[in-house]
Order: C-alpha cells, then sequence, then structure tokens
C-alpha cells in the first residue's frame, strides 16, 4: 500500500502519504523512470486492492488515494501525479467536473476514467471534460495496470 504505515492515505487527512517520486528515479535512486499514480474512489476496498496492484507494478508508483474530488485536487497539487484514476461517482463534486478541474490546473496529468458503467452519455462528459481514457470497473486488474 502507499502512504505511511501502510495506512490508506485519502481516507483520512488531506496531505497524508509519502511525497511523490516522481519521473527522474525509483525509491532506491537508480535513475529509472517511475509513473507515478493517484486513485479517486470512494469504495475503500477497491482503492486499497488499486494501491495494493499499482504498488506491484515496475515503473508505478502510487502516490495516495482519496475518496474525494476536493481532496484530489489538493493531492494533485501537492504530488503533481502522472496519471489519476478516477471514479465517477464520488461523494460532493463527480469525478467528470474533478477531470474538469485536474486537466485545467494540470494540463500534462492523464486522467483515465474508471466509471462502474461506461455508458455513451458518460463517456461524452468525461471526454468533454478532457478525460484521457476509460476503463470500467470491471476491467481485469492487468489491464487497468497496462
Amino acid at each position: 500500500m502507499c502512504g505511511p504505515e501502510g495506512g490508506t492515505p485519502g481516507h483520512g487527512t488531506p496531505g497524508q502519504g509519502r511525497p511523490a517520486v516522481g519521473r527522474y528515479g525509483d525509491r532506491a535512486g537508480r535513475g529509472r523512470e517511475v509513473t507515478t499514480v493517484l486513485v479517486v474512489e470512494d469504495q475503500q476496498a477497491l482503492a486499497s486492492a488499486l494501491e495494493i496492484a499499482i504498488g506491484t507494478q515496475p515503473g508505478l508508483e502510487c502516490v495516495g488515494s482519496t475518496g474525494t474530488v476536493e481532496d484530489a485536487l489538493i493531492r494533485a497539487s501537492a504530488q503533481t501525479p502522472d496519471v489519476v484514476l478516477m471514479d465517477v461517482e464520488l461523494p460532493g463534486a463527480d469525478g467528470i467536473e474533478g477531470t474538469r478541474q485536474i486537466k485545467m490546473a494540470h494540463p500534462n496529468t492523464r486522467v483515465l476514467i474508471l466509471p462502474a458503467l461506461a455508458t455513451p452519455r458518460r463517456l461524452a462528459d468525461a471526454t468533454a471534460a478532457g478525460a484521457d481514457g476509460f476503463l470500467t470497473k470491471d476491467t481485469p486488474l492487468p489491464e487497468i495496470l497496462a
């Protein structure tokens, strides 16, 4: 898991978690390129599973997870992840609005929408908001991590 003491950051106090390693080195400082990922998912079991799966992949590092768009915006500003996995149905602002705000503030961050159901309307709204891709929640984990 990513975050302090293996906890699930973002389902608690904003700003928890370790800082992003970024694109220029891994945890051991060997200079390998690392893609940093922020998970925005309000279902803790799925968020935790994604964190663990991301953490096992060479070249990927989970920089945290959160269950709200508001916290995602704070984390994206502090850590500038390379990729945001964004649920659509979130408490407060939804993931479509979250995508729009993250892309406005961080145009180089890729946002992948992770809806439970990918309706044509939802996909059109996400595309209009600037989403870079779509993966439904029933997509096999190896495909999500690819």
